[in-house]
């Protein structure tokens, strides 16, 4: 996501009073902006957010002038909310968001009130009860135009699950992670299954408005993280090909080989640079006994890693407390930002050298 301004002079940003705990229903966080000086403009507040991912805050500009947006709740719904940082005029969508479509005014979303009773770490806090439906035919993923705020399901649950019939068939089932290729012409996203005794990942793609549903990596294999290198290939960590670790994947023939193996980390964040060169990473507290997490950045042309630097988390930041560093590159590809608690508190730090 990138979370800059179309001048480069204001970054999105939650603040909240606490950071050490998981947020519950009650609690709310105030959505605005980090100036170039470093001080906070709220212009909303929202209870659907979590510390893994905010409220999925965006910059967006779809005939309304530039807005922010950001998740939120309405009649017990994860909706989004679009706010005039200049007026503070709103207007409401439909659905929750994930991703923004690259050259449209497009965005893709998932049911953030279902998933916290999937995974809370990534879900919003809510009151719900009642068992859920294992894999429901009315949701999945759902795509929302920015401009009017409808939204329509492009695909449920239930029709992925039913693509693959040497899945689970049984347990409760959940898609996360959609992201738009750079052409915003696919959507890789995971399938996730939570069965009696295991979980079972596997990753697919769809195309935005038509195409075929492809499964790249089948269950039983874990897959983690992903992002697309360009409108083709894609890298991913997994333990599809082998061991843990990233590999290079083809989202057209389905192609999957080992990428930077005994360089790149075995999991970590990857955020590809706008021209496409450079890719930022990081690694997780967990990983060491000092509980150091490193940021790095590779260059695919000249296969050459920097270490950027590293930064120390105390133990009060782990589970789904914890504060990976989640690398985001400026719009230029000059600069980066990443989350850290070195300091003692969950901030947002900007690297300043030259990249």
């Amino acid at each position: 996501m990138n979370p800059w301004d179309r001048e480069g002079r204001r970054h999105l940003a939650l603040e909240t009073g606490f950071d050490g705990r998981v947020p519950a229903a009650s609690d709310a966080a105030l959505v605005g902006y980090i100036a170039s000086g470093g001080a906070f403009t709220s212009v909303a507040a929202t209870s659907a957010f979590n510390f893994q991912q905010g409220s999925m805050l965006h910059w967006i500009e779809a005939g309304h002038g530039e807005e922010i947006l950001f998740n939120t709740w309405s009649e017990g719904r994860a909706v989004s909310c679009a706010v005039d940082p200049a007026t503070g005029r709103r207007r409401m969508l439909q659905r929750a968001v994930a991703g923004i479509c690259p050259g449209r005014p497009l965005a893709v979303g998932l049911d953030y009130a279902r998933m916290y009773h999937c995974r809370p770490v990534v879900g919003y806090a809510n009151t719900a009860s009642g068992p859920l439906e294992e894999r429901p035919r009315k949701d999945g993923l759902y795509l929302t135009d920015l401009r009017s705020g409808e939204s329509r399901l492009r695909i449920s649950i239930a029709a992925v699950l039913r693509s693959n019939p040497r899945g689970p068939d049984q347990g409760l089932a959940w898609l996360n992670h959609p992201v738009f290729s750079p052409d915003g012409r696919r959507l890789l996203f995971i399938c996730r299954v939570k069965t009696a005794s295991e979980r079972l990942d596997s990753l697919w793609c769809i195309g935005t408005d038509a195409g075929e549903l492809r499964c790249l990596i089948g269950y039983g294999q874990r897959v983690s993280h992903f992002n697309w290198l360009d409108d083709q290939k894609f890298i991913v960590s997994s333990e599809a090909k082998g061991a843990m670790g990233f590999k290079l994947g083809d989202a057209k023939t389905g192609e999957l080989v080992p990428f930077c193996s005994g360089l790149f980390p075995s999991d970590g964040h990857c955020a590809v640079s706008p021209d496409g060169r450079f890719i930022a990473g990081d690694t997780y507290h967990s990983q060491r006994k000092d509980r150091r997490a490193f940021l790095f950045l590779y260059d695919l042309v000249r296969g050459k890693l920097r270490i950027l630097g590293s930064f120390h988390a105390n133990t009060a930041y782990a589970g789904d407390v914890r504060c990976d560093l989640h690398p985001r590159w400026s719009p230029d590809g000059q600069t980066l930002t990443f989350d850290s608690v070195h300091e003692g508190s969950r901030q947002i730090y900007r690297f300043m050298d030259k990249l």
